[in-house]
């Protein structure tokens, strides 16, 4: 999302009669504010409207006042910090915000999508060069209920000039959401967006980012004589992930490429919006690890860890036992003692009953072992991973010359992030030759064995 700077005038919803003169200042990817000369009054408003000096109607929603200044002599002058501004489009109230379809423009969404309009002759002279461009349909890659979810490819077309020295068009893809029925509120919205937001950094195991956001909307409309057709609307906001130094990776290195899942895009897409729930503090952890990749290694190493363990409580029978033998071995413990010992061992042996860390990682590792073999020893691997564990976060000093650090540490980080790749590829419905197939030909795998 590139920095705006927009002069108009703006007036606080249901009060249009006092307007105020100023400029909406969006310093992607840091904050988007209003800069008054005048002043609302209140220090917080749901809607602000506006009216740019370029003839476009603007929304601003969740505002609050950062600063107010008087100048003796001189105009009063008051800040206002916006979550959202909304371009080319007035909503009246805060249940108006909705979307009857949206486009996303992410980093490294051409490049995961992999699919041109581009033609270029392989045969060139000195007098002729030959480039075809036909631009391609929209994709539909999922279907729910609420909305079907598809590739759309958007075309800067060139401009003809009275003496042609060059010639330029750009396609760029976008996800393209499109409401079933009616439209789709801002909340969900961006639920989705941040849902597709993690799915394409899993794939291209790199952070991306947001660029560009476009909607339509019934409450954005122009009429020209017979012609009745939804106006653009920019969304704009601040997103954590926005100053992210994305870099190009090759599709190549990606983990999976939009052909290499085309035959099954439904039912992967559906299993990841569906895991995106249950497995949200897992992908918390993860993607936490992703986006911000100057976190100190011995946080990340945490993180990591911590997502396995949540993962493998999520998604196995988490007990060792049978409950009913469980709780027979309990009562056997608890008659041998008195009642004050009895509080305190119920409270010692709440998760007694739970695979140890240790099982855990045995079960994730076993499963996947033809793999990570290949990278590392599991009953080595194992140990430093629990002495490591074990030491940041007790301080036991016993352990520190156990625990890894320095690259030895970020080898542990690798591994671990390849573990839960693997087990999200399994989520996905992936067959073990297919994500063998592909995760040994990814920027994680390749990163590793590159140490």
């Amino acid at each position: 999302m590139q920095s705006r700077n927009i002069k108009g005038i703006w007036w606080v919803n249901g009060k249009p009669e006092k307007k105020v003169y100023g400029n909406l200042e969006f310093l992607s990817p840091k904050n988007c504010y209003l800069n008054l000369i005048g002043d609302f009054g209140n220090d917080n408003y749901d809607i602000i409207i506006g009216f740019s000096d370029n003839g476009k109607p603007i929304t601003l929603y969740k505002c609050f006042c950062t600063s107010r200044s008087i100048k003796s002599p001189g105009l009063p002058s008051t800040k206002y910090h916006a979550n959202y501004a909304f371009i080319n489009v007035e909503y009246q109230s805060v249940a108006d915000i909705s979307f009857k379809n949206i486009s996303i423009s992410f980093s490294s969404l051409d490049e995961w999508a992999n699919i041109s309009g581009f033609k270029i002759s392989s045969k060139y002279t000195d007098r002729n060069i030959k480039v075809d461009y036909r631009k391609p349909n929209d994709i539909i890659i999922y279907k729910d209920k609420k909305f079907n979810l598809s590739l759309r490819f958007y075309v800067n077309a060139p401009t003809k000039n009275s003496v042609q020295k060059n010639i330029s068009i750009q396609q760029t893809t976008y996800y393209n959401i499109t409401a079933t029925d009616g439209e789709i509120d801002l909340s969900e919205v961006m639920r989705i967006i941040y849902i597709l937001q993690n799915f394409l950094s899993f794939a291209a195991t790199k952070p991306v980012k947001i660029l560009k956001i476009i909607g339509e909307s019934d409450k954005s409309i122009t009429e020209f004589e017979d012609i009745r057709f939804n106006n653009e609307i920019e969304v704009l906001f601040k997103s954590i992930t926005q100053d992210l130094d994305t870099t190009y990776i090759d599709p190549y290195l990606m983990l999976f490429t939009y052909p290499e899942i085309k035959s099954k895009s439904q039912t992967i897409f559906k299993r990841w919006f569906n895991k995106s729930k249950l497995l949200e503090p897992v992908f918390s952890q993860y993607f936490s690890t992703l986006y911000r990749n100057d976190i100190f290694l011995n946080l990340r190493f945490l993180s990591l860890i911590q997502a396995i363990e949540t993962y493998h409580r999520r998604t196995t029978k988490n007990v060792e036992i049978s409950e009913k033998q469980h709780n027979k071995r309990l009562v056997e413990i608890y008659s041998n003692v008195s009642n004050g010992t009895k509080n305190w061992l119920e409270n010692k042996l709440n998760y007694s009953n739970e695979p140890s860390l240790r099982n855990r990682l045995k079960d994730i590792f076993n499963e996947f072992d033809d793999i990570l073999s290949t990278l590392v020893g599991k009953k080595k691997f194992i140990n430093d991973v629990l002495n490591t564990r074990n030491y940041n976060v007790h301080f036991d000093a016993e352990l520190k010359e156990k625990a890894k650090r320095g690259r030895e540490l970020l080898a542990v980080c690798d591994i671990l992030r390849i573990m839960l790749e693997l087990c999200f590829m399994k989520e996905l419905s992936f067959t073990k030759n297919e994500f063998k197939k592909l995760i040994e030909k990814s920027n994680s795998f390749k990163n590793y064995t590159a140490i």
